[in-house]
């Protein structure tokens, strides 16, 4: 719940997998195929289609997936089969594999599993619920919105605690913006998007209908609640404007609070979410919540007891039965993402249990799965990236020596996890019950919700996660100055023990690089070594910085995704910038680990180029139009083709290792360089 938590992640949340005992699909993607490569093509031309062509050829979409990659996909399927294995066998009773918790998460699977049970159980859990929302007068509102944050319903507003920007030794209270339903503030305003609209009201209409509210009720409902989702997302920022962390940090005393939204007793809601004393916190949208006190001073008591009703059965579509399942489907997954099929129930549960009890399924995963020896070969691969990186300030032409050392004090300050947690989380006083998933659902968002209230005005704990032991991605963290990579990332084709230096550099070594470099992109460098929001760059090099970044931001601007719809050079300049930065940092260091120890020719490609088509084929992808104009919309990381093509075009090392031609498409003469 740490809403304003800047961390950078390789990849976008992975989308839905695979049984592997029934899907061709099973198994892990070898760190090179050339089999997946289309020799037809040029590599000076168009590298993307080169190493993956092949591989899009031969590859369908699956019915229940709006993308799937060959990395990430098939490394997520593998691990959910580990996953589903341990959680079937402790659902029934069978704890060979010992871990802490293997009684809850097979209860909690177990109930998650049982769909007859939800049918049975969702009208008296919704006549509960919806009798609160319709007891609610003004002077008991502000009880209700702590309610339902509590059980971590997203209304109005989202609440939680995180370090504090300007000294992230300590842990304060944060109020954001939130409470909307379509994916950004933009789906409420644009004008292509104006069919999604009235399809979002069609599908709170159908939700409303079968909560048991009459048609003609649940219409107007519907048209109320669109209504006060677009007054709030008027006042919401930008994901570009959010990119910024100047915009969303304000340190202000609580009663400022009392100021800007006077409606609510923000007392109430503090001590309904379970908050200790405290005095100052952020307000990381000062302006959004000028604009939710207009809001609620002018709705009427109706029209918000409909918004919350609504965002209830949002929250917990896939608890109430598979007649809410479906219908919450077909909107965000057909409409939205344009996938075709909705997924088994057990990939829901799967995917449940490891959200909600996240370490307690990790612990479990990493006994059967981690092993040791990959994760000190790993460490000794990112120790040599993060030599080259050092190497690399030391020659950095436009960095005067003052910034320039602070860089390589921030660089050896960076803090590295792998693998899983030194410390899991503890659950003993959550309670589990293997007969209503809705009611673990309600109680485990409880747990959550009072576990990052606790935190506030407490020591930071710098053993936590952010990820979940099994996830097939990385981060790094700004306020921490730490990048962390879970065991799920640490298998082919992303990493394999045995594979040749170029393999693996090209692959788990970009990601590294990649990490590494997002303390230095356009969000992380704004944190000093400590992760404290600190402008530690001379004047003169700032201004080198945003201009050496712009180039970037109209590089990426230029390139299309589907229907008309581009890439946002802006929202996307982090991820660019720390893809372009940490492929060439792993080539730097491929280098001279290949200097010292090379090998044998094992294909008709130069170490060089192996390096370069295995990072390629990490990303060959297959999408959906829909789920590509979605993430255009929202995603900080470009579309996986240019992920590919706009890094190497600003590499010489590409232009060099296949003998371009200057100026072909993929050695242009003009070229972005930042790190």
């Amino acid at each position: 719940m740490r809403n304003l938590k800047l961390i950078c992640a390789l990849a976008v949340a992975c989308t839905s997998l695979i049984n592997p005992s029934t899907n061709a699909y099973a198994t892990f993607e070898p760190m090179l195929d050339e089999t997946a490569l289309d020799r037809t093509v040029d590599p000076c031309t168009d590298f993307y289609a080169f190493s993956c062509r092949g591989w899009l050829n031969r590859t369908e979409l699956p019915g229940d997936h709006p993308s799937w990659t060959r990395s990430f996909s098939t490394i997520n399927e593998e691990n959910l089969g580990e996953l589903r294995k341990i959680l079937e066998s402790y659902a029934a009773h069978d704890y060979t594999l010992q871990s802490h918790y293997s009684k809850k998460l097979g209860d909690f699977y177990a109930a998650c599993m049982n769909t007859q049970a939800m049918e049975s159980t969702h009208t008296d859990f919704l006549r509960r619920e919806f009798a609160v929302i319709e007891a609610t007068k003004p002077e008991t509102l502000s009880q209700v919105v702590g309610d339902l944050l509590l059980k971590g319903y997203s209304v109005l507003f989202s609440i939680g605690s995180t370090l504090d920007f300007k000294d992230s030794s300590r842990i304060i209270a944060e109020v954001d913006q939130g409470g909307l339903g379509l994916p950004n503030r933009d789906y409420y305003f644009d004008a292509d998007k104006s069919q999604i609209r009235e399809k979002y009201q069609a599908h709170i209409t159908r939700m409303l209908e079968f909560a048991g509210i009459k048609k003609d009720q649940a219409q107007k409902d519907a048209l109320s609640i669109l209504t006060f989702e677009t007054a709030l997302a008027k006042n919401s920022l930008s994901p570009v404007d959010r990119r910024d962390p100047q915009n969303i940090y304000h340190l202000l005393p609580k009663s400022q609070l009392n100021e800007l939204v006077s409606v609510l007793n923000w007392e109430s809601i503090f001590n309904q979410v379970g908050a200790p004393a405290f005095e100052n916190l952020n307000i990381a949208t000062p302006d959004f919540l000028r604009g939710l006190n207009t809001l609620l001073s002018q709705a009427p008591l109706e029209q918000m007891q409909a918004y919350f009703r609504w965002h209830i059965l949002h929250s917990t579509a896939d608890k109430l039965g598979p007649t809410f399942e479906k219908e919450n489907f077909d909107f965000y997954g057909k409409t939205l993402s344009g996938q075709k099929e909705m997924k088994p129930r057990w990939k829901t549960c799967v995917n449940s249990t490891d959200k909600s009890l996240q370490d307690a399924l990790g612990e479990a995963f990493v006994k059967k799965t981690f092993g040791e020896a990959g994760k000190t070969q790993t460490l000794s691969i990112l120790k040599s990236i993060q030599n080259a990186f050092k190497e690399n300030l030391t020659s950095v032409s436009w960095m005067d020596d003052a910034t320039r050392q602070y860089a390589i004090t921030k660089l050896e300050a960076i803090q590295h996890k792998m693998g899983y947690p030194e410390k899991w989380t503890d659950f003993s006083t959550l309670h589990i019950t293997p007969k209503s998933h809705i009611a673990n659902g309600v109680e485990t968002a409880r747990f959550w919700t009072l576990k990052e209230m606790k935190k506030i005005g407490q020591p930071v704990n710098r053993t936590e996660w952010d990820m979940t032991p099994p996830t097939v991605n990385a981060y790094y963290d700004s306020q921490k100055n730490e990048i962390v990579f879970p065991a799920g990332i640490l298998q082919s084709p992303f990493f394999q023990a045995n594979a040749s230096l170029a393999a693996n550099y090209g692959a788990i070594g970009m990601v590294i690089g990649h990490e590494l470099t997002h303390g230095f992109d356009d969000q992380g460098r704004q944190f000093d070594a400590q992760g404290n929001l600190k402008d530690w760059w001379t004047p003169t090099v700032g201004q080198v910085f945003n201009q050496k970044t712009q180039c970037l931001v109209d590089q990426y601007s230029t390139y299309p995704v589907a229907d008309g719809v581009h890439i946002n050079g802006k929202l996307t300049l982090g991820e660019n910038l720390a893809d372009l930065g940490g492929l060439k940092l792993a080539y730097a260091a491929y280098r001279l680990a290949a200097n010292a120890s090379p090998q044998e020719a094992t294909s008709d490609f130069t170490g060089e180029q192996k390096f370069f088509l295995s990072f390629a084929q990490s990303w060959c992808n297959k999408s959906t139009v829909e789920i590509e104009k979605l993430l255009a919309a929202t995603d900080p990381h470009s579309s996986s083709k240019y992920r590919v093509n706009g890094v190497v075009t600003n590499l010489p090392e590409f232009e060099k290792a296949f003998g371009c031609q200057p100026g072909s498409a993929m050695a242009p003469v003009q070229r972005c360089s930042v790190w």
